[in-house]
């Protein structure tokens, strides 16, 4: 099964790709902050894709 990464903010597009991901078979691993997201990093795999919000809330880019 694929896998695909998640950070974003937004409890919505969350629920978005999760209902997306299940059509698309694909494994969702979501994620409201960055921080939440580094404590297991090391789990995955180095070429999963990573699809990060530009506007994580409180004046945090997704860029940086």
């Amino acid at each position: 099964m694929n896998q695909c990464v998640l950070i974003d903010d937004d409890k919505l597009i969350h629920m978005l790709w999760k209902m997306e991901a299940e059509k698309a078979a694909t494994e969702l691993l979501s994620f409201y902050t960055v921080e939440e997201f580094l404590t297991t990093s090391d789990k995955f795999s180095k070429d999963i894709p990573i699809y990060i919000d530009s506007d994580l809330g409180h004046e945090v880019k997704g860029e940086i």
